[in-house]
């Protein structure tokens, strides 16, 4: 029999022993994760996540043609970061650390720092509103994307969700309720929990750092950089103190990953130890890596202040309700 029958033939028989053990085994949030399995076989792809990705990545690249027939083409660095960090929230939830992450604390704050830092800090620096907008097809930015831009409920919660005060505490609120070990637990073991779970982490990051990061010198929230920098200091101070009540704590807070016994063995204090490390070494150096673009684009609009006809290459970048005009009309 060749190596690769062989395969197929141990995968039958562990899918069978899944299906008879299934009445009487929990099930983790993403499936089964057998325990001698490589970390790079670990690897999922589910329609649900993979089409959305792959159709904003289409409409980006549709939008970036459009524009450079236009003559304003975008710029390398904001492509690059546009798909780099749409890149690093599929990784978050594709890759083998979403699996990991069912049976390590660790992974799991990895996990959402991909989708709550690194990758809406990306999007963000990418401004890509005017090149998505413009990606879709003339019918459908008159059919769907006219109404909903224009739509005042529509603007409304954008408005509501890119409050300074209102993102900054999102964002907090949602790395710090998860870390309830009641709550972290539930989404642990529960599939829709967990979905909301990734969902709170995406969604307020991608309001907290468009709204730290909105390259035009009046956002709409009409964000002075002095508020966004005390808010930034304020997200990093409350980051930095659950990471470090996580790493030094003694205690045990997360028994969900014992159910299957955590990969390669590791001890429970251990593993939340790093967890708590991951949410506050890495998770603090974003804030101060977003507080010296902020520094930068601080600078910038001092020295093209006194050019009133200037324009930045990234000011184009304008939330949707200003993009729309340009675009859709």
């Amino acid at each position: 029999m060749s190596r690769r029958l062989r395969r197929l033939a141990r995968c039958g028989v562990r899918s069978l022993l899944l299906l008879l053990t299934a009445g009487t085994a929990p099930a983790y949030a993403h499936g089964w994760i057998f325990p001698h399995e490589p970390v790079w076989a670990l690897w999922e792809i589910t329609p649900e996540v993979t089409l959305p990705a792959l159709l904003v990545a289409g409409l980006y690249w549709s939008g970036v043609r459009t524009r450079r027939r236009r003559g304003r083409p975008t710029g390398r660095w904001r492509q690059a970061a546009f798909y780099t960090g749409l890149g690093s929230i599929y990784l978050a939830l594709q890759g083998p650390v979403d699996p990991m992450a069912d049976r390590l604390f660790v992974a799991h704050q990895v996990e959402h720092l991909l989708l709550r830092m690194v990758g809406p800090m990306l999007l963000a620096l990418a401004a890509p509103i005017p090149e998505l907008l413009v990606g879709f097809p003339p019918w459908a930015r008159r059919a769907i994307v006219r109404p909903i831009v224009r739509n005042r409920a529509v603007r409304a919660v954008y408005g509501f969700f890119v409050h300074p005060l209102v993102s900054t505490l999102v964002f907090v609120a949602a790395l710090y309720v998860w870390q309830v070990p009641r709550y972290h637990d539930l989404a642990i073991l529960d599939d829709p929990i967990h979905d909301l779970m990734h969902f709170t982490m995406l969604w307020s990051g991608l309001f907290f750092f468009w709204m730290l990061l909105d390259p035009r010198p009046r956002s709409a929230a009409r964000v002075s950089y002095g508020l966004r920098y005390v808010l930034l200091i304020f997200s990093m101070l409350t980051t930095i103190g659950l990471g470090a009540l996580l790493t030094f704590k003694r205690a045990e807070w997360y028994p969900a990953y014992d159910l299957w016994g955590r990969l390669w063995g590791v001890a429970p204090a251990v593993d939340e130890s790093w967890g708590g490390l991951v949410i506050w070494i890495p998770g603090a150096m974003m804030g101060v890596i977003a507080g010296l673009i902020m520094l930068g684009r601080l600078l910038t609009l001092e020295r093209t202040a006194p050019r009133r006809g200037a324009r930045p290459d990234w000011d184009a970048a304008a939330p949707p309700q200003d993009a729309s005009q340009s675009v859709i009309t």
